[in-house]
């Protein structure tokens, strides 16, 4: 029987409307992110939610690579599944 994996909704946020953008547009193309979104909460910041389908630590690690990888250093991320991908 297969393993049911809930949905996760994660989010970041940054003050850089080009970088908000550019990272919605990165992580909305990997396998298990959907419902990429960038919403301007302030006029000077941007956030950006979206759905991880999958419970695999993985994904976030990808994620922070990708942000290594660009130098999106304005964008703000919160949590231990963050912390823990970052730190690796």
């Amino acid at each position: 029987m297969e393993k049911e994996v809930a949905d996760m909704y994660d989010s970041c946020y940054t003050s850089d409307k080009t970088e908000a953008f550019l990272f919605a547009k990165l992580i909305s193309k990997l396998r298990y992110v959907e419902n990429v979104k960038v919403d301007a909460t302030k006029k000077t910041e941007y956030y950006v939610g979206f759905k991880i389908t999958t419970d695999s630590p993985e994904v976030y690690k990808e994620i922070a690579n990708l942000v290594r990888e660009n130098n999106l250093l304005s964008i703000n991320f919160y949590g231990e599944d963050w912390i823990q991908a970052f730190n690796t």
